[in-house]
């Protein structure tokens, strides 16, 4: 249920504000209207997909389930960045891909994009200044292997050793407000789903992980 309840809380929020924002239209400018509805709903359909997604991947974890497939994973990341668009912009964060557009991973698309929920929303919560903000995102492959780095320049981990911020119920964020299961949850599906390996440093002014599958 923390797991659940981690994962949902942003796709969640987004589809409280496509409502709330439909509602005020509804009653104060009725003929915007169906313009707004058209825009909102495939946000919210978005949104509601990814829920349903981390919904059934906790409930069957331990059950063999579900194919492998090919999927684009700069389209998988920016279904999540839309989804947070909304704190994106508040804090006027860049997200730079170093991508092929065409580079695809063959595996399961939705527990890619719960992982990058969590540390695209990590990000965010941890940026302090006012501009110059970025994230970037970048990929590689050597031999067999696929290594995806993320990396943003939000101020980096205090925790030490840094290793400890997988732990369960351990939390960077200064504000105490954090479960602090996300980073607990992203290395409990990289190593266990996805056969893969996780690792976390402080660079220059922010942190950089590296997703090795």
């Amino acid at each position: 249920l923390g797991h659940v309840s981690h994962q949902w809380k942003n796709p969640l929020t987004k589809v409280g504000t496509s409502i709330t924002l439909l509602e005020t239209i509804h009653k104060h400018d009725f003929s915007r209207f169906i313009e707004t509805f058209e825009k909102q709903l495939p946000l919210m359909k978005k949104s509601l997909n990814l829920m349903k997604k981390s919904m059934d991947e906790f409930s069957t974890f331990y059950q063999t389930k579900n194919e492998k497939e090919n999927f684009n994973l700069i389209e998988s990341i920016s279904n999540i960045t839309e989804i947070l668009s909304s704190k994106i912009t508040l804090q006027r964060v860049k997200i730079n891909y170093e991508i092929q557009e065409d580079f695809k991973i063959f595996g399961y698309e939705h527990i890619l994009s719960n992982i990058f929920l969590v540390l695209i929303d990590n990000s965010l919560e941890a940026f302090s200044q006012t501009e110059n903000n970025f994230i970037t995102i970048s990929t590689k492959k050597i031999k067999e292997k696929t290594i995806i780095k993320y990396q943003d320049n939000a101020g980096g981990i205090k925790i030490k050793p840094i290793d400890s911020v997988f732990d369960y119920f351990v939390s960077s964020k200064e504000n105490k407000k954090s479960s602090g299961i996300g980073l607990a949850v992203v290395k409990m599906l990289v190593n266990d789903r996805l056969n893969g390996e996780i690792n976390v440093q402080n660079h220059e002014n922010g942190v950089v992980f590296t997703i090795i599958l």
